[in-house]
């Protein structure tokens, strides 16, 4: 017997349909209620630096004025917090009693100054009257010694004189002797002879008159010279007095010194403290009415220079060298990057810091170097840095506790797109470079896009998952 065909209506069909669609959607659901939400990384290529992290606080370099003063202060115009500018006036101290002294100390010295200078121009006038007295002395005995020269000389000439005409006459009667009429008492030879005999005979007598009294010409030379020789001695001690009295003023001292004086007005100048450099106060010892206490009288802190000081442990320290460059960080700016630089490294272990343990520790500096982002930083600020041992370009890195260790090999797990969220697979990797917090991998499936479990202890291999991409 043929069966009747089952004729359904459009309600039904609708009814059937219903069900099934409904039968699917539940079904759905329940799967889903199934995925576990698991933290992720999608890879894509990047630098990665190797770095050693530190963290303190931003600083800037100290400063101190020193205390100097002997006096109190009368106004203070800077509160702890101030920027000031190079050459602003911080604070004035009482100057009436140094002033006081100062001014006593000016005039004295003054009054000494004066009397000095005047018995220095009395010296002077002395030396010049003593060089003046002995100039004429000198003169005029140098002119009775010409006259004594002269005077002998006129006399030796005139004795030579009579003396060659002395000798001529005698020559010229020798001459007459031999003339025969001489024996002819009456010729004219006999009487031109007698007349020339009497003539050089009379000569005679002045002759040695003439040379008499040459000695006295001669002994007048020689006393004008002795004379001469006496004065230039005399004039010349003279002279020598004087000057040795004006060479001594150079050894006479003042009674007040002008060192002192010097002292005195630089102690006044100091009065006036003004800042020598642009900065903060970060420290004030002083206050109106009373001294100074401290052997500072306040602290100016750089602001336009700032660092960050930090202890690194013997096993941290080797890596490092001076010129490193640094990544900075605080808690104002939050993640934005502020450059730096490793400045300082000491090579002396702070013993102090580790008195409680056999730790050494050594302390680095970090400047920063960023002066764009220097309005950005303020002092006292909590701050991070990263100093960057090296950086390599262009890898796939994921945190390293994405990674599992199973007999001597490394493997990470996959989170791959499925008909229903992704599916949990596992692949072997190659480690590289670990950081502070990252890995540097490598692998077959290791590529742009890959999606890695960051954390492989929730999942297992054929596991249903939802993501929170990181």
């Amino acid at each position: 017997m043929k069966k009747k065909p089952v004729i359904i209506s459009a309600a039904a069909i609708l009814v059937l349909a219903g069900g099934a669609f409904g039968f699917n959607a539940l079904g759905k659901n329940k799967n889903e209620t199934e995925l576990v939400n698991v933290a992720a990384v999608k890879l894509e290529k990047k630098d990665i630096d190797d770095s050693i992290g530190i963290s303190g606080s931003i600083k800037g370099e100290e400063y101190p004025i020193e205390n100097s003063q002997q006096s109190k202060c009368i106004k203070v115009n800077v509160a702890v917090g101030d920027y000031v500018k190079k050459g602003d006036v911080l604070f004035e101290f009482d100057k009436d009693s140094l002033q006081t002294q100062y001014d006593k100390l000016v005039q004295g010295y003054n009054t000494e100054r004066d009397k000095m200078e005047t018995e220095h121009r009395i010296n002077e006038r002395n030396l010049e009257n003593a060089k003046n007295t002995n100039s004429a002395v000198i003169s005029k005995a140098k002119q009775k010694i010409r006259d004594a020269e002269n005077a002998r000389d006129n006399a030796y000439n005139q004795y030579n004189n009579i003396v060659n005409e002395y000798n001529a006459l005698v020559e010229y009667a020798n001459g007459l002797l031999q003339h025969p009429d001489i024996t002819d008492e009456k010729s004219e030879t006999a009487a031109e002879y007698r007349s020339t005999v009497e003539q050089y005979i009379n000569l005679e007598e002045k002759m040695e008159f003439l040379h008499s009294g040459l000695s006295e010409y001669d002994n007048a030379v020689t006393a004008a010279y002795d004379a001469y020789d006496e004065v230039r001695m005399s004039d010349n001690g003279s002279i020598q007095s004087a000057q040795d009295v004006l060479d001594a003023e150079q050894f006479a001292q003042y009674s007040i010194e002008q060192n002192d004086i010097d002292q005195l007005d630089e102690q006044i100048k100091k009065c006036v403290v003004k800042a020598d450099r642009d900065g903060i106060i970060t420290a004030l010892n002083v206050r109106e009415g009373a001294m100074p206490y401290g052997d500072t009288l306040c602290t100016i802190t750089d602001v336009n220079n700032y660092f960050i000081t930090a202890s690194l442990s013997e096993t941290k320290i080797y890596k490092l060298e001076e010129g490193m460059k640094a990544s900075v960080k605080t808690v104002a700016t939050g993640d934005e990057e502020i450059d730096g630089t490793l400045s300082e490294i000491s090579s002396i272990a702070d013993i102090s810091a580790n008195m409680e343990s056999n730790a050494k520790t050594y302390g680095i500096k970090i400047d920063i170097t960023d002066r764009d982002k220097l309005d950005k930083v303020f002092l006292g600020m909590t701050a991070s840095a990263r100093i960057i041992l090296s950086t390599t370009k262009n890898v796939y890195a994921v945190p390293y506790d994405s990674i599992i260790s199973e007999n001597d090999k490394y493997y990470v797990y996959l989170a791959e797109p499925s008909d229903v969220g992704y599916t949990v697979s596992k692949t072997e990797i190659e480690k590289g470079i670990e950081t502070n917090y990252l890995t540097i991998i490598s692998g077959a499936k290791i590529k742009d896009g890959t999606i890695v479990v960051s954390m492989p202890e929730t999942v297992e291999v054929g596991k249903k998952v939802n993501l929170i991409l990181e």
